[in-house]
C-alpha cells in the first residue's frame, strides 16, 4: 500500500518516542506476544517511568493510528551508539521502519553518538557506526521483514540517511523487493566514496526513494542519483524559536487537503551550508577528516565543559568556578576586548576553513544566503548582548579619553613649563584649600570601594542560579564602572603632593 507524506511523517516521530522499556514490560507480561499498539506502548512506558517528555512526539498520531498501528519490533542501541529502529504494522502484510535522527544537542552522549559520529561522521565514510547498526538491524529482523508484502523506510534527519541507507543495501537482506516506498525527510546526504561504491545499488532502488527537503540539514553533502528530490514549504505557526536552524523540524510542514506535502524553495542558509559541507567532502580525504576531526574536537569540548558546569539547570562548584574566572578576565581587560578575541578566534577558524575549501564553488553563494544567515547571527548576538549599544559608546568615549590624555602627556613631554602661570608675576595659591579638595577625593573614593565590594558580593550571590546572568551581566557592567575609585586616590594624592611642594618652595623662597 501507498503511504501519504504526512503517514511517513508520523513514522520518523514514533521513532523519537521512548517505548523500549514499555514494549519490553509488554513483552515480559504477555508472553510469545511481540505485537502491542502504539496506545499500549505508550501507557506501558509511563507505567515504567519513561517521562511524558520523552513521549511527545506520538502527540501528532491520530486516536486511530495510537489504537490501530502497532510496534512488532525495538533495535535500541541508543545508548551505546545513538541507533534506534521500530518495526510499525498498519495493516495486515503492511508495515514501515521507522529510523531516530539526531536528539538534542543538549547531552553529551547525543553529540558524540549523533551529531560526531553519525552526522559529521558522513564526511569521506563509507560506513558511520549507526549505519554499520542498521546493518545489525536487518540481519536480526531480516525473516520477519520479509513476510510484509509492502514495506516503507522512513526518517528524519540523520534517521532519513538511516533509512535512504537501509534501502540502499536491503538486497543484502533479501528485502529490496519488499520495499515500496523510503522517505528521507530533511536527511544529510551521503560522500562521494559512499555513492562511488554502492552506484549499482542506488541505481537499483533509486525509484522507490523520495526526498524532500526544507533546512540546510537536507541539503549537506551529496544527492542520490535518481533519487526525487524536492523543497517542501514550510511555515512558522506561532513559535518564536522559529529561524533558518530551527525550521528543520516537521512540525513546521505544510500539507494539501490529500496530507501530501506543499512544493517550497530552498532558503537562504541552506545555500551557504550545501556548498560548504559539499566543498568538505570533495577535499582530499586527510584535509576532509582534519577539518571535521577539529571540528569534532571543539564540540564535544564545548558539550563536556557544558555538563561540567552545568547539573539540573543550575551551576555546579566548577561552573561557578568557571564564571567566576570569566568575571575575573572581562573585569580585567574589559568587555570589548573580550569580545574582540572571541571573535578574533571565531574568524581565524573561518579563514583556515576557507582557505582549505579553495574556490570551490563560490559563485553558488546567493545574496540571500549570506544575508540571511547575518541576520541570524546580528539578531541572536543582539539578544545575548542587550546592553552592547551602550558598551560600543562606552567604547567610543574611552577611545576619545584616551587621545586625550595621549595628547597632555605629549604637550607635558615637550614643553614641561605649560600649564604653569609663568606669565604672572606673583602666584597666589591656596593649599588649605587643595588639602581640603583632596580628602574630599578620598572620602569619594573610599565610599566607591565600599561600593565596589557590596558589588562582587552580588556577583557570588547571583552565581547560584543560572538564569541570573542576564541580571549578572548588567551588574558587571555597573562594577566595571565603579573602578574609577583608584582614579580618585591619584587625583587626591596629586593634590596633597602638588600642595606639598608649593609650601616647600614658599618656605625656599622665605629663605632667600
Amino acid at each position: 500500500m501507498g503511504y501519504t507524506d504526512n503517514e511517513m511523517r508520523n513514522f520518523t516521530q514514533i521513532a523519537y518516542a521512548d517505548l523500549t522499556k514499555g514494549y519490553e514490560a509488554l513483552c515480559a507480561s504477555h508472553p510469545g506476544k511481540t505485537s502491542f499498539s502504539i496506545a499500549e506502548l505508550k501507557q506501558a512506558s509511563l507505567d515504567a517511568g519513561v517521562k511524558p517528555s520523552q513521549l511527545k512526539s506520538l502527540n501528532c498520531l491520530t486516536d486511530a493510528q495510537m489504537q490501530n498501528w502497532t510496534i512488532s519490533g525495538i533495535h535500541d542501541t541508543n545508548s551505546s551508539n545513538g541507533f534506534y529502529a521500530c518495526i510499525i504494522e498498519t495493516s495486515p502484510g503492511n508495515a514501515a521502519v521507522g529510523f531516530r535522527g539526531s536528539e538534542n544537542m543538549g547531552s553529551l552522549d547525543n553529540v558524540v553518538n549523533d551529531w560526531t559520529k553519525a552526522d559529521l561522521g558522513l564526511v569521506n565514510s563509507t560506513c558511520t557506526n549507526q549505519q554499520a547498526e542498521v546493518n545489525n538491524f536487518l540481519e536480526k529482523y531480516k525473516t520477519q521483514l520479509n513476510g510484509y508484502d509492502s514495506l516503507a523506510m522512513a526518517g528524519h534527519s540523520l534517521g532519513g540517511n538511516l533509512a535512504e541507507y537501509a534501502t540502499i543495501v536491503s538486497v543484502n537482506y533479501g528485502l529490496n523487493d519488499n520495499i515500496t516506498q523510503c522517505m528521507s525527510m530533511d536527511g544529510p546526504g551521503f560522500s562521494d566514496e559512499f555513492i562511488n561504491e554502492h552506484r549499482a545499488e542506488i541505481e537499483a532502488m533509486s525509484g522507490v526513494m523520495k526526498h524532500p527537503r526544507w533546512s540546510f540539514v537536507g541539503t549537506m553533502l551529496n544527492d542520490l542519483p535518481g533519487v526525487d528530490y524536492r523543497y517542501v514549504q514550510v511555515e512558522n505557526k506561532g513559535d518564536d524559536k522559529y529561524n533558518s536552524f530551527t525550521r528543520h523540524d516537521t512540525k513546521y510542514l505544510v500539507y494539501d487537503e490529500n496530507g501530501n506535502l506543499v512544493d517550497g524553495e530552498q532558503d537562504g542558509l541552506s545555500k551557504v551550508t550545501s556548498v560548504i559541507s559539499e566543498g568538505v567532502d570533495h577535499l582530499p580525504k586527510p584535509i576532509g577528516d582534519a577539518i571535521i576531526g577539529g571540528i569534532s574536537a571543539i564540540w564535544i569540548g564545548a558539550m563536556w565543559v557544558k555538563e561540567q558546569m552545568f547539573e539540573n539547570g543550575h551551576l555546579t562548584d566548577a561552573g561557578k568556578l568557571v564564571l567566576a574566572s570569566a568575571i575575573v578576565i572581562v573585569g580585567t581587560i574589559g568587555i570589548i576586548p573580550t569580545v574582540a578575541i572571541a571573535i578574533q578566534t571565531i574568524a581565524a577558524i573561518a579563514v583556515i576553513s576557507f582557505v582549505a575549501l579553495g574556490a570551490i564553488a563560490i559563485y553558488e553563494i546567493a545574496r540571500d544566503a549570506i544575508i540571511s544567515a547575518a541576520t541570524f547571527i546580528a539578531e541572536t548576538f543582539g539578544k545575548i548582548c542587550e546592553w552592547g549599544k551602550n558598551l560600543i559608546e562606552d567604547l567610543k568615549k574611552s577611545v576619545v579619553d584616551l587621545i586625550n590624555k595621549i595628547k597632555e602627556w605629549w604637550d607635558r613631554m615637550m614643553n614641561p613649563g605649560s600649564g604653569y602661570a609663568s606669565a604672572h608675576p606673583d602666584i597666589h595659591l591656596n593649599t588649605d584649600r587643595m588639602n581640603t579638595y583632596a580628602a574630599k577625593l578620598a572620602s569619594l573614593s573610599g565610599r566607591a570601594k565600599t561600593l565596589d565590594r557590596d558589588m562582587n558580593s552580588y556577583y557570588w550571590q547571583l552565581l547560584i542560579e543560572w538564569d541570573a546572568i542576564p541580571r549578572l551581566a548588567k551588574l558587571l557592567k555597573v562594577g566595571i564602572g565603579l573602578d574609577f575609585a583608584y582614579r580618585l586616590d591619584k587625583c587626591a594624592n596629586y593634590l596633597r603632593e602638588t600642595a606639598a611642594d608649593f609650601e616647600n618652595v614658599e618656605k625656599q623662597l622665605s629663605n632667600i
